[in-house]
């Protein structure tokens, strides 16, 4: 499972409440990696791209985590 694309909805995620959100997205990202710690501000700056009006829009985490957001879905990729 660790490294493997992980897709979500972006309205599933704009419509649960924040901290059920900041969790949802910890988790994927630990998936991704299991030595990334995600801080509070990685989860900002994805939530930032979620709310975002722009329908593609891609942020570079640490260790080679990338999160697209590709019109209706966000995309959590190591490529």
């Amino acid at each position: 499972m660790e490294g493997e694309d992980i897709l979500l909805e972006v309205e599933s995620l704009k419509n649960i409440d924040r901290e059920t959100r900041f969790r949802a997205i910890a988790n994927v990202l630990t998936k991704m990696e299991s030595k990334f710690i995600p801080l509070r501000e990685h989860i900002r700056l994805i939530e930032k791209v979620i709310m975002g009006s722009r329908p593609n829009l891609t942020l570079i985490l640490p260790h080679g985590i990338r999160v697209k957001k590709v019109y209706k879905k966000l995309e959590f990729t190591k490529k």
